[in-house]
């Protein structure tokens, strides 16, 4: 049977982290692979018990009954690496063990700086309470890393659609629930009235107060967030045990501010709305620095959102020309975009790094006993190969994604993955004795080495989807971008331009490229107005249609008039408002 086998792409759902990866391949290894073939031919048996199907634990060791600590783990190995930028990047602080502690390594790196005053998430956790996943509160440690008082329990902090309709209603069946969550889409998506739709009225007074902090929040030019792991005695947590139930929150204060700038909207009140609008927008760029491509996409998916709204705000509240400039120079002053390059060059390295770190000292994931297996693992594992193979390929995957454009991103990520696939072109075939020798003449070397190509070319596609979504992120902001200046010069000449091309230089000094094809958008004036759309990542035009058309496309399209949202398709009745984009 051969020991690894052939590539396949990851499926939709599938983990973002090299780091999950690593530790799946690490219980694989430790408990049903490797290191159990060699096991038998250590004693020339083989167990009933060594034949079952490795289980699937909690990630969280405070969760899970653990056996009690063997010797290795009651004496920890010291680490077989020196520790380096070419190793283990970070070089400190490290642990009573000379292990780099990546948890207070990853808190000063990304809290550099960054002081009470000008750090938009300690306002905003303010905003949100010590509960955002309602039963677990946050530790103490937690508000002390962001050098404010923790906090108290009770309060007015801000509350989920779902808590809040739950607690006023209690729907008694899946279609009374997905009806109220209907309301709230339909609140975010066209100007309304209390009257139209009072419960998201209610809820967005309920959470008014909070609202006004995550505003105020939203205009600080910081962003820190500590990381904060659960341990158990024996063990400190990986970092792949994040937390993001406070991000998660974010994407509901999101459609709340939207569906506020609606309602204000059909108050006439569009100094208001444009607040909530710009706010919003401005939050989704701040959740965007997040270290981990997860923490990005549940930003970028609110940035979408937002810049969707732009072209509903334009139409109803009908700006003067003078209006319409300022609101231009206060889009274009948004928080940069980071870029995919950022997180995969330090966080995404760094909770692999960690996972790898966390597999010689334990020899198997959180809340499963190592057993015989660590002594094994650490003894014939190549370390120092393997951390300085996955440096030198985060380099590179960090290379790639600062290509300048989407077609030279694409070429550097398809020569990476010819590259990978080359490097393990014939693995399926290595069986165990083959290993065995390999093991012999050199000790690991190559072992190692594929273990961690098979991590990053199985990693490769959800990476490539990260960058699409990011793409797509910065193609929404284009649009909403030509939408205002569209509306800018509707407003002096009274209709809309023949060609995007009338809008430079008098109201954009350069026309915004599509992306995805390198040339201007795709522009038709109508008897109404316009529709303005990019082709998207496919680089096909499929005349405009989005992803909800039918037939579907994968077009990115704004339109004057707006049109009225359309029904939920029987496909997409059990999802919620605003899922990520990725």
């Amino acid at each position: 049977m051969p020991l690894f086998q052939p590539y396949r792409p990851a499926q939709p759902g599938q983990g973002m982290s090299c780091a999950v990866l690593a530790m799946m391949t690490a219980a694989w290894l430790s408990a049903s692979g490797l290191a159990g073939q060699l096991s038998q031919l250590n004693d020339g048996s083989c167990t009933a018990e060594q034949n079952k199907p490795h289980s699937g634990q909690s990630a969280d060791p405070s969760t899970t009954p653990r056996q009690p600590a063997d010797k290795a783990e009651q004496t920890p190995a010291k680490p077989k690496w020196p520790v380096s930028r070419e190793t283990t990047y970070f070089t400190e602080p490290l642990d009573k063990d000379g292990y780099v502690d990546y948890l207070a390594a990853w808190n000063a790196y990304f809290g550099k700086d960054v002081v009470p005053q000008n750090n938009a998430y300690a306002l905003l956790i303010q905003a949100i309470g010590p509960r955002p996943a309602e039963k677990v509160r946050l530790p103490d440690d937690f508000f002390r890393s962001l050098n404010i008082a923790p906090l108290p329990d009770e309060g007015e902090y801000f509350v989920p659609f779902n808590r809040f309709v739950h607690q006023r209603i209690r729907p008694k069946s899946e279609e009374e629930w997905q009806e109220k969550f209907d309301q709230l889409r339909q609140a975010t998506q066209h100007p309304w009235k209390e009257d139209d739709l009072p419960l998201v009225a209610d809820w967005l007074r309920v959470n008014q107060k909070p609202l006004e902090l995550i505003t105020q929040a939203a205009q600080r030019p910081q962003w820190y967030r500590p990381l904060l792991l659960r341990s158990s005695k024996s063990r400190r947590a990986i970092l792949t045990a994040l937390d993001l139930s406070d991000l998660q929150l974010m994407r509901e204060v999101n459609q709340a501010l939207r569906a506020r700038c609606m309602l204000r909207c059909a108050r006439a009140q569009r100094k208001l709305a444009w607040r909530d609008l710009l706010s919003a927008g401005r939050l989704s760029r701040l959740v965007q620095r997040e270290p981990t491509t997860l923490g990005s996409l549940i930003g970028l998916a609110m940035e979408n959102a937002a810049c969707r709204t732009v072209p509903v705000y334009l139409e109803a509240s009908q700006p003067d020309p003078e209006t319409l400039r300022s609101l231009l120079r206060e889009w274009q002053r948004l928080p940069p975009r980071p870029s995919l390059a950022d997180k995969l060059d330090v966080g995404e390295r760094i909770v692999c790094l960690d996972s790898f770190q966390y597999w010689h000292r334990h020899g198997s994931p959180p809340g499963e006993d190592s057993g015989w297996q660590l002594p094994l693992v650490q003894g014939l594992m190549p370390w120092k190969k393997m951390l300085t193979t996955v440096n030198v390929w985060y380099d590179r995957l960090s290379a790639a994604a600062r290509e300048p454009d989407h077609a030279r991103r694409q070429k550097a990520y398809d020569a990476l993955e010819s590259e990978l696939q080359k490097l393990l072109a014939g693995t399926e075939q290595l069986k165990l004795r083959d290993m065995l020798v390999l093991l012999t003449l050199r000790p690991g070397d190559k072992l190692g080495e594929r273990i961690v190509y098979m991590l990053l070319n199985l990693s490769l596609p959800a990476i490539r989807d990260a960058q699409q979504s990011f793409d797509r992120s910065e193609q929404y902001a284009r649009l909403a971008e030509l939408a205002i200046a569209l509306e800018m010069y509707r407003a002096e000449t009274g209709s809309y331009p023949q060609r995007l091309e009338d809008l430079s230089p008098k109201y954009l000094p350069t026309l915004p490229m599509d992306i995805f094809s390198g040339r201007p958008p795709i522009y038709r004036r109508t008897e109404r107005g316009y529709v303005l759309y990019s082709v998207g990542p496919n680089g096909r035009d499929d005349a405009g249609r989005t992803a909800d058309d039918q037939p579907p496309g994968d077009d990115l399209r704004f339109e004057i008039p707006v049109p009225m949202p359309k029904q939920r398709s029987p496909r997409d009745q059990n999802a919620k408002p605003d899922q990520p984009d990725v």
